[in-house]
């Protein structure tokens, strides 16, 4: 039998959760802010405006002869691998992320959150 969740249960854990969260970064000295500006960052240096590809596309070679902004990827550049690439970075900086999700459409969502 499938169990029903209502709304305010939904919402209540989320909130908890959230409370959680920002307890953990206090903690560490670090604020939502501090890890957003971090992000923004990296992202506008690295990955905005720029075509992300695969090391193995084939027009890579043209594209980077040509001086056009690349960001090459090792693995597909689909958001789901974006998501893991900026959570990976996140991580590296020092960050206590959890997950990082990035929204592909108004109704699509993809998430990494490390196994």
């Amino acid at each position: 039998m499938e169990e029903k969740v209502d709304a305010r249960t939904l919402l209540r854990d989320f909130i908890e959760e959230k409370h959680r969260q920002a307890q953990q970064l206090r903690k560490c000295g670090m604020t939502r802010t501090e890890i957003g500006d971090y992000v923004k960052k990296w992202i506008n240096q690295n990955l905005d405006h720029n075509m992300l590809l695969h090391c193995d596309d084939p027009v890579l070679p043209l594209l980077q002869e040509a001086g056009e902004s690349v960001y090459v990827m090792s693995t597909s550049p689909t958001v789901e691998n974006i998501a893991r690439l900026i959570f990976d970075y996140v991580e590296a900086g020092g960050y206590p992320v959890v997950e990082v999700s990035l929204h592909e459409t108004d109704n699509t969502l993809a998430s990494y959150r490390k196994p």
